[in-house]
C-alpha cells in the first residue's frame, strides 16, 4: 500500500523558509511529511480521491499548502500548539480552514 506524500522535502523546506541545501533535518522532514500527509488525507476522508491522482499525489494546491503548514506545526510543537491554535486530536485552525471545503460532509 502506497502512502500519501503531498509535498517533497524541498517543497516543505522552501515553504517553511528553511535552507533547502542543509540536509541535517531531511530525515525528520521526510517523517513529518508522511505523517502530515496521512493526517490531511484522514481529515478529508473519502473525497481525497477527488484531489489526488492515481499515484496519491496532490492535484489541489490546498493539499500542498495545508501539508506544509502542518509540517511546520509538527516540527515546532509536536505535542500541541503552545499558542492554543490546536489541541491533541485536532488540526491547527489555519490548516483545517484551508481543508474544510474539501472534507466529507459531517452530520451535525
Amino acid at each position: 500500500m502506497m502512502a500519501y506524500n503531498f509535498v517533497t522535502v524541498a517543497e516543505a523546506k522552501q515553504g517553511l523558509h528553511f535552507d533547502i541545501e542543509a540536509t541535517e533535518d531531511d530525515a525528520q522532514f521526510t517523517m513529518l511529511i508522511a505523517s502530515a500527509s496521512e493526517r490531511v488525507a484522514a481529515y478529508i476522508g473519502s473525497r481525497i480521491t477527488e484531489v489526488t491522482d492515481a499515484d496519491k499525489n496532490a492535484t489541489d494546491a490546498r493539499l500542498k499548502v495545508a501539508t506544509i503548514m502542518l509540517v511546520g506545526y509538527l516540527y515546532n510543537a509536536p505535542d500541541q500548539g503552545t499558542d492554543g491554535s490546536y489541541e491533541r486530536g485536532t488540526l491547527p485552525k489555519p490548516v483545517s480552514s484551508i481543508l474544510y471545503q474539501l472534507r466529507d460532509p459531517v452530520a451535525i
